[in-house]
């Protein structure tokens, strides 16, 4: 069950001073030290694990510190999926104003459990191979459904990735004041 490690790096320029920034930041960060995941049941009925989001009305929550930030959107929980990113970032003077240097990651502990789904894919490639000659329709399903398995899981996390930066970028962006 390896873990799903994507990175993406992002840079965003901002008007506002970095002092006023990391303010901003705190005022909508709901404290924490920790990201812990929790359990939960997908829509497809498969139990996952997904960021532990504290109670709160602000969009954020994680830690500011003075060497940086590491922070997460609080999800809607009708969304909420297990490859939200987590953010580690740092803000600097620029010229305009700020310079905010972001990485995002889903949490290390976070697997799409790709072995399984690739062990079943092996068990029906062979199903195809056996029936190839005596039902070929049957090796065909087979095949097909083996491919399936071996694309789907990292296809949804990195669709469930994206879309979680996306929605977090969006934030941090109209937070940030940036243009």
């Amino acid at each position: 069950m390896f873990a799903f490690q994507p990175r993406k790096e992002l840079t965003l320029e901002s008007p506002l001073a970095p002092e006023v920034l990391i303010e901003k930041l705190r005022e909508q960060t709901e404290a924490v030290e920790e990201f812990p995941l929790r359990s939960k049941l997908s829509g497809a009925g498969i139990v996952v694990r997904v960021l532990h989001a504290p109670e709160t009305d602000k969009p954020l929550f994680g830690r500011i510190g003075a060497d940086g930030f590491k922070l997460a959107q609080v999800p809607d929980p009708a969304r909420q999926g297990p490859f939200q990113p987590l953010v580690e970032g740092n803000v600097s003077d620029s010229q305009i104003g700020s310079r905010i240097e972001l990485t995002l990651r889903p949490h290390k502990q976070v697997r799409t459990y790709s072995p399984i789904f690739a062990a079943m894919a092996i068990l029906l490639f062979l199903v195809a191979g056996v029936q190839f000659a005596a039902k070929p329709e049957i090796a065909l399903i087979a095949a097909v459904f083996g491919g399936l398995f071996l694309v789907f899981p990292r296809f949804r996390a990195k669709h469930g990735f994206d879309q979680g930066c996306g929605e977090v970028e969006s934030t941090l962006r109209r937070l940030f004041e940036c243009e």
